[in-house]
């Protein structure tokens, strides 16, 4: 039943694991006492490690997030979604939403993730991330790898300056033409 299930995600949550953090393979990357599963990304020039999530919805951004958020002048304007429920059953605020410009090795998109400053994590990469990088996750050998790339933009047709998303298509010349140039979205 299901208030069961909550007692037992909430122990899991609360129970010290020792120093079995040192068991996570090189392809992830490990963070002191926690054994879950962390992807550095980048955003902009920066490097950060974040949870991956696979069984939450949404990518979601921390309280400790938001500072890394301000720094790189990314806005966070409120949401039509007020509340999320998170996996031990308790409902927290959502402030807002920003539009992360998220790099994976060769790869960029744009992942929209709510900010929910209760929560003490920097950045949750959810499914929404798995499926938009196509994201193959391997918990039996602890790795992962990113799909298909060729579906996938690449850095840089796309740019975000001051938080408006540009990308660099073909101008509109009364001529052929292989001129390009950066178009607000």
């Amino acid at each position: 039943d299901w208030n069961n299930w909550l007692q037992k995600v909430k122990s899991f949550y609360n129970t010290d694991r020792g120093n079995n953090y040192g068991e996570i393979a090189p392809f992830f990357v490990t963070q002191h006492h926690d054994n879950r599963p962390y992807i550095p990304i980048k955003i902009f020039d920066q490097e950060v490690a974040c949870l991956l999530d696979s069984g939450a919805t949404t990518t979601v951004i921390g309280r400790d997030g938001l500072r890394f958020i301000k720094a790189l002048k990314l806005f966070a304007p409120p949401y039509k979604m007020k509340f999320i429920v998170t996996a031990d059953g308790s409902k927290r605020r959502v402030s807002g939403a920003v539009d992360l410009p998220l790099y994976l090795h060769d790869q960029f998109h744009i992942i929209k993730a709510l900010v929910v400053p209760s929560l003490h994590h920097e950045i949750i990469l959810g499914s929404d991330f798995c499926r938009n990088f196509q994201l193959k996750i391997d918990f039996k050998n602890n790795k992962w790898e990113v799909q298909d790339s060729n579906k996938i933009l690449m850095y840089p047709q796309w740019k975000v300056i001051e938080n408006l998303v540009y990308k660099f298509v073909p101008s509109k010349l009364p001529f052929k033409s292989n001129i390009r140039e950066w178009k607000l979205l």
